[in-house]
């Protein structure tokens, strides 16, 4: 939302494709938010970083139950630590208790470093079927994501350090730019995880 333009994009492209957002809520004031019900997208996420922090847990509750109330489809990114799980799992049971269901919220495990395992992932989301990254069990390309950055780097998701220059920007420039492009595990040691998890897993 920094973006000068973003909703016009957002009101222009309206029709066109599912236009998807994610925030992490801080400039959702009330001008901003009244913008982001006039652009009308498809959807919103507001993303939960610190589940410890009750201040930005009780304000995400809050901005995604507004846009629900405006008639925009929202719902949480919920960043899971595993140092952090006792509160990651106190944050969890408010936002559910709220009337946010797992249905709405995506569980995102930490990459990098501090990574909980799927199982301690699904004890978070209180054993019932939830949301994910694709990569959750495995790691490799999901069919349906690539991240790009802000200097036109590639990747196949957006923790790697596999990427490649756009050389374009065109759909046809982005297909090139992932083709034979590798994926480089973003954590310490490779996993691959078989747990029998009941999950539907989304990007």
């Amino acid at each position: 939302m920094e973006y000068p333009g973003w909703f016009e994009v957002l009101t222009e492209l309206k029709g066109v494709l599912f236009r998807s957002m994610t925030t992490n809520g801080k400039l959702l004031d009330e001008e901003v938010f009244e913008q982001v019900v006039a652009a009308a997208p498809d959807k919103v996420h507001v993303s939960v970083h610190f589940p410890g922090n009750q201040q930005e847990v009780d304000r995400v509750i809050d901005q995604v139950l507004r846009l629900e109330q405006r008639g925009i489809r929202s719902g949480i990114n919920f960043l899971v630590m595993q140092s952090r799980l006792d509160e990651c799992l106190q944050a969890a049971k408010r936002i559910r208790a709220s009337g946010i269901t797992n249905q709405r919220i995506v569980y995102l495990p930490m990459r990098g470093q501090d990574t909980p395992s799927p199982k301690e992932i699904a004890i978070v989301a209180g054993y019932e079927p939830f949301q994910s990254m694709s990569c959750l069990t495995q790691c490799g390309p999901s069919p349906r994501f690539c991240s790009i950055s802000r200097d036109k780097q590639v990747a196949w998701c957006s923790y790697t350090v596999t990427r490649r220059k756009l050389d374009e920007l065109s759909h046809h420039g982005l297909l090139s730019a992932l083709d034979r492009l590798g994926l480089s595990y973003c954590g310490q040691t490779p996993r691959v995880f078989q747990l029998p998890l009941h999950n539907e897993l989304q990007t």
